[in-house]
């Protein structure tokens, strides 16, 4: 990432997601990588993730199931239950992607911010 943080393309910061602070910008695109599931409150962390993005920004939370003896079903069913938290926080065109992966498969639940 030196060449894009340096250029000013990509910012990191480290902080608490329940802790998050507004951002410079407001946001295209919003990645979590197996943490959504640990999220205090994650209605009420995704309602204002949401305030900081753009209209028809994005929003993509990846999730392998990895506890013993995880299954295909397991990670479906996670990527549906991550998209009904992305819907209560008014996230719209909620889809799953699913990637077939070993041990188990890796899910995306995806949305866009509407306003």
């Amino acid at each position: 990432n030196r060449e894009a943080i340096l250029s000013g393309k990509v910012k990191l910061q480290l902080f608490s997601i329940s802790e998050c602070p507004q951002f410079e910008q407001r946001l295209d695109k919003i990645l979590d990588v197996n943490s959504f599931q640990f999220w205090p409150d994650p209605v009420a962390t995704l309602t204002r993730l949401r305030g900081f993005m753009n209209h028809s920004g994005t929003i993509v939370l990846v999730h392998q199931p990895r506890k013993p003896g995880a299954t295909d079903n397991d990670a479906m069913n996670a990527g549906q239950n991550f998209c009904m938290q992305l819907e209560k926080a008014g996230f719209t065109n909620l889809r799953i992607e699913m990637k077939m992966m070993k041990p188990v498969s890796t899910i995306a639940a995806v949305g866009t911010n509407p306003d």
